[in-house]
Order: structure tokens, then C-alpha cells, then sequence
């Protein structure tokens, strides 16, 4: 019986791939680490929403921050590429932030 056993957390990550969902351990470590990751001008004015085929979203926290960190998507992509140790992310779109929230 004991043999049947595997680490709970092998279990979760096939039944997650098995969902289409293979980026949701990437996802949770961007949200727990993204000011670290994402360096500057990423840190305090932005954060992921998601990461979905290769396209990680991200939040800016004001308006005016949008184009300046459309312009460093390229770079951060390779940034969190290289720090992940992942090829998960290809591209980076920024997006607004979003009203009522």
C-alpha cells in the first residue's frame, strides 16, 4: 500500500498539468516574490495578474506607469526567465489598472 504512495505536492502538480494549468507554480511564485523578481521599475508599480501560453500579465498600479513599463516588458520577460529557471515566459503585456478594485 505504502508503495502506491507519491509527495502530495507531485500529486497536485500532475492533477494541475492535467488541467491545463502547468504555470500556476510559476504564478504563485511571481505573486510571493514580484518585487524581488521584477527588480526595477517593476517593483511598487506593478503587479502579475497572470501567465497563460507563454504571456505573463501585468498590472501597473497607476495610468501613468503603463507606457514606461511597456517599454521594459522585453527585458523583464528574460529578467523572470532567468530567475525562474523557466521558459514559461515569452512576453510580458501590461495592462492598467483596473477601475473598482
Amino acid at each position: 500500500m505504502t508503495d502506491d504512495l507519491e509527495p502530495l505536492d507531485e500529486g497536485v502538480r500532475r492533477a494541475l498539468a492535467r488541467l491545463g494549468l502547468v504555470d500556476v507554480e510559476v504564478m504563485l511564485r511571481l505573486r510571493s516574490d514580484w518585487d524581488e523578481l521584477a527588480g526595477a521599475p517593476w517593483a511598487g508599480t506593478s503587479r502579475p495578474l497572470g501567465l497563460a501560453a507563454g504571456e505573463l500579465v501585468v498590472e501597473a498600479s497607476v495610468p501613468g506607469h503603463v507606457s514606461t513599463l511597456r517599454y521594459a516588458a522585453a527585458s523583464l520577460a528574460g529578467r523572470l526567465a532567468e530567475a525562474l529557471a523557466t521558459r514559461r515566459i515569452d512576453r510580458v503585456k501590461v495592462v492598467p489598472p483596473r477601475t473598482g478594485s
